[in-house]
């Protein structure tokens, strides 16, 4: 097993690889496949008596194209160039990847050390420590997650302003000042998964008219809400690696420079997640297959597999290009925040110096191929603003809030 996990890591590395100096081709190809798999997926609903489901897949498809096209448009350069970046810098910081793998095993340990104490219980306290255990669990999971998040947040930070600082420094603040605002972003999830169970148990029997007019409007909401946690959850600890903000603070500023760049946002989002799942199933594929395909040639091979084992190493290497995309992901969106967080201290008049720099080395053809070391990251992106129309280099002085 370890042999594929190994080759998922470095069909994921490969992958940032490609998404550095072809990242226009690897775009299309994205939305060219998730185009395919949903009128795929659409089809299949009308040739097996589902027409009504069939013709939803087609209009969120439609909808999706439409979404990709209004935002991609008035953004090209930009994304292209931030998502170039964010490659980049975790070509420059392949030590990341040991972070959550680190994180992975501690939580392991965790749940393992909690079924321990579990199987000393009776009935009753099981059922109490089934409950705890279910929202500690999902505690543990996110304040590990977004402790990875930290660290990723904080090296990024580094990169983009130009800074050098060890790892221990970055843990050093974590632990001194942001320790508390990642159990707080954590311990917000719980909470939110238990109001989703209390919805679930309002709603009733699933057979009675209520749970069918209830449940899918209590669902799409929740749903929704629990993204939009998320998402504040992820950008407020970004933002405190910078500002230094409590979690409060770090989420309102968050809102603010979200909303004032929504549609650079939208779009990175957008194309963000169909680039980390194409990463996430390249990693998956390619290693189950050659498993399988290495079980049927060499009949030595074919001994050691057992029913399960291609399944066994299909999840392991998707959990192993899960862990580099949301590398990538929480870079991405790190980048994205620094600069519109320096964008809007500019119509201060304060921030980043430099702010105001363009290249003009940079023509449109080198910023989407050429070779973007050597240039300091918010130069560039100022220059694909610029070339997309949407920055100003003036500074619009407002009275500043006391």
């Amino acid at each position: 097993m370890m042999p594929m996990v190994c080759l998922a890591l470095l069909l994921a590395f490969f992958y940032l690889k490609l998404l550095k100096i072809a990242t226009q081709c690897m775009l299309y190809s994205s939305v060219f496949i998730t185009t395919a798999l949903m009128l795929w997926w659409a089809g299949l609903r009308f040739l097996f008596g589902a027409p009504l489901l069939g013709l939803i897949v087609v209009i969120l498809t439609v909808a999706y194209l439409l979404a990709v096209w209004c935002y991609f448009r008035n953004h090209y350069k930009s994304t292209v160039v931030m998502i170039r970046l964010t490659a980049q810098f975790l070509s420059d910081s392949f030590t990341l990847v040991f972070i959550p793998a680190i994180l992975v095993l501690i939580g392991i340990w965790t749940v393992g050390s909690f079924k321990d104490i579990a199987k000393e219980a009776d009935l009753l306290t099981e059922l109490g420590l089934l409950f705890w255990g279910a929202c500690s669990s999902v505690f543990y999971f996110f304040f590990s997650f977004y402790i990875m998040v930290y660290l990723v947040a904080n090296r990024a930070a580094d990169w983009f302003y130009g800074r050098k600082s060890s790892c221990c420094e970055g843990l050093g603040r974590l632990f001194s000042h942001h320790l508390g605002t990642i159990a707080f972003a954590a311990f917000i999830i719980p909470i939110v998964k238990l109001m989703q169970l209390v919805a679930w148990v309002f709603i009733g029997d699933p057979k009675s008219g209520r749970a069918l007019f209830l449940q899918p409007f209590l669902g799409a909401c929740l749903q929704e809400f629990q993204i939009l946690v998320y998402t504040l959850n992820d950008m407020a600890i970004i933002l405190c690696t910078e500002t230094g903000h409590d979690f409060i603070d770090a989420a309102s500023t968050a809102g603010v420079v979200v909303l004032d760049h929504f549609g650079l946002f939208a779009t990175l989002d957008i194309l963000g997640l169909l680039l980390s799942v194409s990463g996430v199933i390249i990693s998956t594929v390619v290693p189950t297959f050659i498993h399988l395909l290495l079980g049927h040639t060499f009949e030595w091979y074919g001994e050691l597999m057992v029913p399960q084992s291609a399944l066994w190493i299909a999840v392991v290497c998707a959990i192993a290009g899960f862990m580099v995309m949301c590398l990538f992901s929480e870079a991405l969106l790190a980048i994205y925040l620094f600069y519109c967080f320096e964008k809007e201290l500019h119509k201060f008049g304060i921030g980043f110096p430099d702010f105001a720099i363009r290249e003009p080395l940079l023509t449109p053809d080198y910023l989407l191929y050429g070779n973007l070391e050597g240039f300091r990251p918010i130069v560039i992106l100022n220059t694909a603003m610029e070339q997309d129309g949407n920055l100003v280099y003036r500074p619009i002085i407002v009275d500043p809030p006391r």
